[in-house]
């Protein structure tokens, strides 16, 4: 147990802290690390949906989230800023179930068909091998998929944002682009 702890406490005391930064290329030279630009770092934010105190939706890319606002990236290309007193409710897309679904059903059916190779046994391997694998798809077909949804604490979307820590002063939140950099050379 003494050994598991100081095990632990090595590997806490051993990891670097601070912010996680994407502009930090992988090097084995930790003194000078290789940096790139933002725009080739390949994250991007949650997809989020608002609703704003008059009615209208607004769907985008989280950009970036603090308690005061919200910046969204709409359409690929345009940047709004939008007041948290004028959001009346924020939507983030997490995941959707559509291909897990459908790649369960596949391994199910694929299941069942190999239970012909049972020959008589087929009678209960194949009920089985339906029954089983309907009890494992059903809660997943249930659930449409993961989201967040926030109505007064804008702040804690952060971690959904492309940028969690808030859009990095030496960006161009104009040129901020919803696909990838042609060039990253």
């Amino acid at each position: 147990m003494v050994r598991r702890a100081l095990l632990a406490s090595c590997l806490v005391v051993a990891c670097e802290g601070g912010p996680i930064d994407r502009t930090r290329a992988p090097t084995h030279d930790f003194s000078a690390p290789t940096r790139v630009s933002v725009r080739c770092v390949p994250v991007g934010g949650s997809p989020i949906t608002l609703t704003t105190t008059d009615g209208s939706k607004l769907d985008g890319e989280l950009l970036a989230a603090s308690p005061d606002e919200l910046v969204l990236l709409v359409g690929g290309d345009v940047v709004l800023h939008e007041s948290a007193a004028r959001i009346a409710r924020a939507d983030v897309d997490l995941y959707a179930n559509g291909i897990v679904v459908g790649l369960l059903t596949f391994w199910a059916v694929a299941g069942t068909v190999s239970a012909l190779s049972h020959g008589y046994l087929f009678v209960a391997s194949g009920p089985t091998w339906a029954l089983a694998s309907s009890l494992a798809i059903a809660p997943i077909a249930a659930d449409p998929g993961r989201f967040v949804t926030v109505q007064s604490d804008l702040g804690r979307l952060y971690q959904y944002a492309r940028f969690p820590g808030g859009i990095p002063a030496d960006v161009d939140v104009h040129a901020i682009r919803k696909s990838a950099p042609q060039s990253c050379d």
